[in-house]
């Protein structure tokens, strides 16, 4: 899928944000801007990005500076947000399908399957569960710092 679109989760965007160090992160974001990939996502990308960062306020674990530089560059980012009704329906039958806990992670999927695109998450529980059923479906070891 080399030209395919991206749609990246919040889980992938919130530790591209808050970890600079995080190389593969930061070496696929270059690789897809060099190939001038579309990105997309559901329109709670958001909402999830900016709870996210928040947490790592709550936790006091960067400062109120750091915060706010990682949500300004967050909402600069060239992300196409959809929110259709197609879409919300969709994600609704792939949650019931596959039993998902809720239908947050579902959006991405029903994003990432009306698009044809790859979705990257970071998000552990959603890969292990997903990616035999949608090969569409990638995670990143962010270990290497």
């Amino acid at each position: 899928m080399s030209n395919s679109p991206i749609c990246i989760d919040a889980s992938f965007l919130v530790q591209f944000l808050v970890n600079p160090n995080t190389q593969r992160l930061r070496s696929l974001w270059r690789q897809w801007q060099r190939e001038r990939r579309l990105l997309v996502a559901p329109t709670l990308l958001f909402y999830e990005t900016v709870n996210g960062i928040y947490q790592y306020q709550r936790q006091r674990s960067l400062s109120a500076e750091a915060i706010q530089q990682a949500l300004r560059l967050a909402l600069s980012f060239p992300i196409q947000l959809y929110g259709s009704e197609e879409i919300h329906a969709r994600a609704l039958l792939l949650a019931d399908n596959y039993m998902l806990a809720a239908t947050y992670d579902a959006h991405y999927l029903a994003v990432a399957e009306k698009f044809d695109a790859e979705l990257w998450t970071l998000d552990r529980r959603l890969y292990k569960q997903m990616s035999p059923l949608f090969t569409w479906i990638n995670t990143v070891d962010t270990e290497d710092g």
